[in-house]
C-alpha cells in the first residue's frame, strides 16, 4: 500500500504542478536453457517516471520514481492473499530526488542536494573509483548500474577544471537480485546437508565518523580527460 501511494502521489503532484513526466517502460523475459528443462526466472519489468523543472537559471529540481513489478506472484500462504502487491510483487523506489542551486554562493560554486547519483572518476565502463553510490546488483548482466543515495555535492569551477566535494551521511550496501538465491544451500556438500541458515549484517554506526566525503579535481589536460 505504500508502495502505491507512494507513485500515485508521485503522479498526482507532477500533474498539479503542470509538469510533463517522461519515462520508459521496459518488459524482459529471461530464462536459463539447460538440456532437460526450460523455465523462466522471474526478473522485474520496468516502469520509469521522471520529472524536471528549472525554476530559472540559479535552481532547478528532478525527481524520478523506478517501478519494479514481476511476473510471478509471492504466494506461501493465505495471508499473502491479502496482500496485492505480492501478487504479483512490486516494489518502487524513489529513484532519484535532489535540488539544483547554481552560482552560490559564489559565481563559481554549484550546488546538488538531495537524493542522486553520483559519477565519480574519469572512465568508459568499469570504473573502479566510482564508489560513492552503492553498487545495484539487481539485475546482474549489468554490474555497472547504481543505487542513488542522499548526498551534498559542491562543484568549484576554476577556468578549464572542477574541484568537487560530496559528502554522504552512510556508506550504503549493495542491491542484491530477487530472482537468484544466493545464500540458498540446497545442494548436499561433504554429504552435509544444510536446510537452514541465519545471517545478520552489521552496518556502520550513524554518526559522522561513518558518513563518506571525498573530493575531486578533474579537467582537461591536451585531449585527455584526467582527473584527481
Amino acid at each position: 500500500m505504500k508502495n502505491k501511494i507512494l507513485f500515485l502521489s508521485f503522479l498526482l503532484s507532477s500533474l498539479a504542478l503542470g509538469l510533463e513526466p517522461s519515462g520508459y517502460l521496459r518488459l524482459e523475459k529471461r530464462f536459463p536453457v539447460f538440456v532437460d528443462t526450460l523455465y523462466f526466472l522471474d526478473f522485474y519489468n520496468e516502469l520509469f517516471f521522471e520529472i524536471e523543472e528549472s525554476g530559472g537559471d540559479n535552481f532547478s529540481f528532478k525527481a524520478s520514481i523506478d517501478a519494479r513489478f514481476y511476473t510471478f506472484p509471492e504466494i506461501n500462504n493465505l495471508r499473502d492473499l491479502q496482500e496485492p502487491e505480492k501478487n504479483p510483487p512490486l516494489d518502487i523506489f524513489l529513484w532519484e530526488a535532489y535540488v539544483d542551486i547554481r552560482r552560490f554562493p559564489f559565481d563559481n560554486v554549484d550546488l546538488r542536494i538531495g537524493k542522486q547519483r553520483i559519477f565519480w572518476g574519469t572512465a568508459d565502463g568499469l570504473n573502479p573509483t566510482d564508489n560513492i553510490n552503492p553498487d545495484d546488483f539487481s539485475d546482474l548482466l549489468d554490474f555497472t548500474k547504481k543505487l542513488p543515495t542522499e548526498a551534498f555535492l559542491a562543484t568549484f569551477y576554476i577556468k578549464d577544471f572542477s574541484l568537487s566535494a560530496v559528502w554522504s551521511p552512510s556508506a550504503y550496501p549493495a542491491l542484491l537480485p530477487k530472482d537468484i538465491s544466493l545464500f540458498s544451500f540446497s545442494e548436499i556438500i561433504e554429504n552435509v546437508y544444510v536446510s537452514h541458515i541465519i545471517d545478520h549484517l552489521n552496518l556502520p554506526i550513524r554518526n559522522i565518523r561513518n558518513s563518506q566525503m571525498a573530493m575531486r579535481l578533474r579537467g582537461k589536460l591536451f585531449t585527455y580527460d584526467v582527473s584527481l
